[in-house]
């Protein structure tokens, strides 16, 4: 049974039991019925007025410019910003290279009869790598041909692995880690040339022009071992002339300019 046929019911039972006037039961219960559609309002109205006040309440705190935007505490004692952690791909440190270069007109005496293409060359080296310019390296190294040699074994591309090295000396405090500083230790140093197949199988040789000269078989003297010094420590140095090897950093370039290594190691 609805709830406008009870109250109908209701209103017989009332209307037969009390004398006097009978009830209009059309308006009695077109007045209840509106009597129930106002309090459902009223209460719809209600729920949203109360939310309403607690809204503009959240806002008015929020924006209450003595308190400031509801966020993690933070210390009254510092105006000092929190700084972003340093990534391996965003070190902003001084390159170890760039202490030691001087400019490329400021030759040894023994450096003075590069032919052009290879001074060129070496000028473009040093150039780049007192800046630590890794991209910029790589990309004369394979000017030649995709052949130059970086390392042994590894293969991530020259630049990523000069910069990890880079990184690696900067976060053990070693300079003598960089290469980049080896790099343009050795191009400051006296060279020597040694001609040398070029390993396309058709007996053709090259001549190659070696930083530093200590690497060819028929330079190593006193005079020759001493170039090294500010480069590798005196035990070090020792350990290789006493194995009569030198494998330590060492540059080859072509007389044609072409850059083909750049190492470390035996």
């Amino acid at each position: 049974m609805s709830f406008e046929d009870r109250l109908k019911e209701q209103f017989r039972r009332a209307d037969a039991s009390m004398p006097g006037e009978r009830i209009d039961w059309s308006t009695t219960i077109t007045t209840a019925r509106r009597s129930r559609m106002r309090f459902a309002a009223f209460v719809t109205v209600a729920a949203v007025s109360v939310f309403g006040i607690g809204a503009y309440a959240l806002v008015t705190v929020n924006e209450d410019p003595s308190t400031g935007p509801i966020g993690p505490a933070t210390s009254s004692g510092s105006d000092t910003e929190p700084q972003p952690e340093e990534t391996a791909s965003a070190v902003e440190r001084p390159c170890y290279a760039t202490e030691i270069t001087v400019p490329y007109e400021d030759l040894t005496e023994n450096n003075d009869d590069l032919p052009v293409a290879v001074g060129e060359t070496r000028g473009q080296i040093l150039f780049h790598a007192s800046e630590c310019e890794f991209d910029a390296l790589e990309q004369l190294a394979l000017a030649g041909g995709p052949n130059f040699q970086y390392s042994y074994g590894v293969e991530e591309g020259a630049a990523m692995f000069w910069g990890d090295r880079e990184r690696e000396a900067h976060r053990k405090s070693d300079k003598n880690l960089s290469y980049m500083r080896g790099l343009a230790r050795v191009l400051y140093m006296p060279y020597c040339t040694e001609t040398q197949d070029d390993g396309t199988g058709t007996g053709t040789e090259v001549v190659y022009y070696i930083w530093p000269r200590v690497h060819c078989a028929d330079h190593r003297t006193d005079e020759d071992w001493n170039d090294l010094q500010g480069l590798y420590t005196d035990e070090q140095i020792d350990q290789m002339r006493g194995s009569d090897l030198y494998y330590g950093f060492r540059v080859g370039i072509l007389e044609d300019g072409d850059w083909v290594y750049f190492v470390a190691g035996d």
